[in-house]
């Protein structure tokens, strides 16, 4: 294993960035040396994951049930304006995308916490049993630390008709780089069992997934499943 360079290399004191600091080196230096200063941070933990993990949720679901309100609302509101309706009843729809935001919001949160800790939590189960050297709560932090501001991104470019939809497959590709990079270096060990940890929890979760459709497409009644293949 090749001795990482020391967290002091940074240029950055353990624990003496905040949240907005550290989400920005986590994005724009991507290397072992300032992720394995993010790793050693001695605020490191589940609690600061799941905190910032619920930031984030919070953020992208507004924009995203933002987005949906204003580009469905646009059409709606012309075809009111150019029937003369009153604006009462922009009013009225204006509440209702409003209520709709802060029914759906705290759903969005609470399910991408636990889906984030879980995630973390298999994924650091697996590169243990590789060899990992490791903790759940030091993978968590780091996969926060990338991963939320991330995800804001996504929000923020799904705002730009075609920008959501073009960055996808950019921001995904170096989400995943940097999910490696954060297995490896929280873990100690090389790139292909950082690949391997990650690839098998990935075998599992579809293979799971399948399983689970299966089930529920044999308990459901006869009569839904009327057209369907046989076999």
């Amino acid at each position: 294993m090749t001795e990482l360079e020391s967290p002091a290399s940074a240029n950055a004191e353990p624990g003496a960035r905040g949240m907005l600091e550290t989400w920005r080196l986590a994005l724009t230096r991507p290397n072992e040396v300032t992720y394995q200063s993010l790793a050693e941070d001695p605020h490191a933990g589940v609690g600061r994951a799941a905190a910032w993990t619920a930031v984030a949720a919070l953020i992208t679901s507004l924009l995203s049930l933002f987005g949906q309100w204003l580009y469905g609302g646009i059409g709606r509101a012309l075809a009111l304006m150019q029937e003369t309706a009153p604006s009462a009843d922009l009013t009225a729809f204006s509440s209702a995308g409003l209520a709709m935001v802060l029914c759906l919001a705290p759903f969005a949160v609470v399910g991408s916490v636990l889906g984030q800790l879980l995630y973390a939590g298999a994924l650091q189960f697996i590169a243990g049993a590789f060899g990992g050297e490791g903790t759940f709560g030091k993978l968590a932090y780091t996969l926060a630390a990338y991963g939320a501001p991330l995800s804001i991104v996504g929000g923020l470019a799904s705002l730009i008709p075609m920008a959501g939809l073009c960055l996808a497959l950019p921001l995904g590709i170096y989400g995943l780089a940097l999910g490696l990079l954060s297995i490896k270096v929280v873990n100690r060990f090389s790139w292909g069992r950082a690949v391997a940890s990650l690839g098998l929890l990935w075998m599992i979760v579809v293979v799971v997934s399948l399983v689970l459709g299966l089930l529920l497409v044999r308990a459901l009644p006869p009569e839904y499943l009327q057209g369907w293949p046989s076999g």
